[in-house]
């Protein structure tokens, strides 16, 4: 029996479950949070922005791609594309691929991030991201 609950907690741990409570999950992505990227291989830049998550939601806007959230609504696999045009400049593009976890308290995970302009790429990083709730 301890064997069993050792295993089934490892498990849990190891695929990003969220806690449950009687009404489901602890967990509720919507919301407005302040995102902040700090790369721990590569070369691009930090990330600090405000972003804007909806329980799952898909890409929107100038980003094109697919979020595939797991049922209880708590973790989800990026694989996101956004572009941008600059005035006199080229098309712009940062692609995001990895798994984000949500809990009561926000959002942790990692994601391989690549910026493009012009085809030509301009860094390659592997991001820590933390989303704390504004």
């Amino acid at each position: 029996m301890a064997h069993e609950t050792i295993r089934a907690a490892l498990l849990c741990l190891l695929t990003g479950c969220a806690a449950q409570v009687a009404d489901g999950p602890v967990c509720n992505p919507d919301g407005t949070y302040r995102l902040r990227g700090i790369p721990t291989s590569g070369d691009c830049p930090d990330i600090d922005t405000v972003a804007r998550f909806r329980q799952n939601g898909q890409p929107t806007g100038d980003c094109t791609g697919n979020n595939e959230w797991t049922p209880d609504g708590c973790m989800v696999q990026l694989d996101v594309t956004c572009s941008k045009t600059y005035p006199d400049s080229e098309i712009w593009k940062n692609r995001l691929r990895g798994a984000v976890t949500f809990t009561e308290n926000g959002g942790h995970g990692t994601v391989e991030m690549t910026i493009k302009a012009g085809g030509r790429v301009i860094c390659s990083s592997v991001v820590d991201l933390r989303y704390t709730p504004l």
